[in-house]
């Protein structure tokens, strides 16, 4: 069924204690970027390649995060006019860079940016382009604190559908001082079901 709506159709309860330390981590770190509306958790990716990771997408999930108001960069009331628009690059970038560590030149080539007028283009998703609605919760079960400072974070992506499969992914390590994602030598070959 689809809905504009952000509640859920169905409820999860966890059966088994999670770590209170645990349960931290996810409010920190997962549940600002979740699995709805972006590809961050969901495909392969690493600082040395970034792949197939949505720079669009994670912009929109950060944008409020650090200017702490809505995103600007609307559809238009006419869902068939495909509004496009020229975001300065110094905003971009600053959205982008303060989660991820890719450098400029890196998320220009990755992005559309136009060198011209220094912006990147971005086109707001539109009606038509919602995703599977069965979007799964992201609990964190267990974290390592590694030597180089990072945590690397293990999640159980609980779905939402009663007959969905749940999955474990080690997903990636983190620098706790700020929310900045590093993905290191995890793929989704580190996915397990059931």
């Amino acid at each position: 069924m689809l809905s504009l709506s952000d509640e859920p159709e169905h409820t999860a309860l966890r059966v088994e204690p999670l770590d209170e330390t645990c349960r931290g981590l996810n409010r920190q770190y997962l549940l600002l970027v979740g699995y709805g509306g972006n590809n961050l958790f969901l495909t392969d990716w690493s600082e040395q390649d970034f792949g197939n990771l949505d720079f669009y997408d994670l912009f929109d999930r950060f944008y409020p995060d650090i200017y702490k108001q809505s995103i600007p960069f609307t559809q238009d009331d006419d869902l068939d006019a495909g509004t496009v628009y020229r975001i300065p690059a110094d905003v971009f970038e600053h959205v982008i860079e303060r989660h991820l560590q890719i450098d400029h030149e890196e998320l220009q080539r990755k992005a559309a940016y136009i060198p011209e007028d220094q912006t990147y283009e971005y086109r707001p998703r539109g009606f038509y382009e919602v995703e599977y609605p069965d979007i799964p919760y992201p609990e964190v079960v267990s974290y390592t604190e590694n030597d180089d400072g990072t945590l690397t974070l293990t999640v159980n992506a609980v779905p939402t559908k009663p007959w969905s499969v749940p999955l474990t992914i080690e997903v990636f390590s983190i620098y706790p001082i700020r929310l900045f994602f590093r993905r290191v030598a995890v793929s989704c070959g580190g996915i397990r079901t059931g």
